[in-house]
């Protein structure tokens, strides 16, 4: 989570500073926005391998959409009011 101890420390962050997006580190890189959520997805293989297409259009664009999509998720598919507790075998994929 980026309000993680680990987020701190990689990201350089202030205290009390937070990240309002996506960010994904492989290979010692960070990535944000679109550019994250495409690795993320060609990390994750199979189907989303497909998503490489997506890179065709400039970084501008792609986060534009990237933005106007995660400033309207709500509105589109509503939000709970409280998070599902993740799994044991789930909690050891976190760093903090």
């Amino acid at each position: 989570p980026l309000q993680g101890i680990t987020a701190q420390q990689h990201l350089n962050m202030a205290p009390g500073q937070t990240f309002n997006t996506i960010i994904f580190q492989q290979n010692n890189v960070l990535y944000y926005q679109s550019t994250a959520y495409i690795k993320i997805l060609r990390t994750i293989g199979g189907f989303w391998n497909s998503i490489i297409l997506i890179q065709i259009f400039p970084k501008i664009i792609r986060d534009y959409v990237y933005n106007f999509i995660a400033n309207n998720r709500y509105k589109w598919f509503g939000k709970r009011e409280i998070c599902r507790i993740p799994s044991p075998a789930e909690r050891e994929r976190f760093l903090d």
